[in-house]
């Protein structure tokens, strides 16, 4: 990363510090289901990692040109549609995420919550 990125990742850790707040990222087991034997294999089992995330409404432009707010999760560790964000006494389902990577290295994960 060059110089410039580097001070942008630094400052989104300084600012998730300052501002966010602890939470809980839920990842669900991942399973196959094999026809032959009609047995569900865990590819990958259930996580949960413990992470700082600010959550809170965002303005955003629908496909329509429609101001609309969304309510947002910001995180420095990448998060998949289905997981889930405890923060507190509040449990979010993960929707769509967006990633913002300037340069192709990851600054900060953007994830819709509902």
């Amino acid at each position: 990363m060059s110089g410039f990125y580097d001070d942008m990742a630094s400052l989104a850790v300084e600012l998730l510090g300052e501002f966010g707040g602890p939470a809980t990222l839920n990842k669900p087991a991942v399973t196959i289901f094999d026809k032959k034997t009609g047995e569900q294999t865990v590819v990958s089992p259930a996580t949960s990692l413990f992470v700082t995330t600010v959550v809170g409404p965002i303005e955003v432009t629908d496909d329509q040109g429609r101001q609309l707010f969304k309510t947002i999760a910001t995180l420095l560790v990448e998060a998949a549609e289905g997981d889930t964000i405890t923060q507190g006494v509040m449990t979010y389902r993960v929707g769509k995420v967006t990633t913002v990577a300037p340069i192709g290295t990851p600054i900060v994960y953007l994830a819709e919550v509902l």
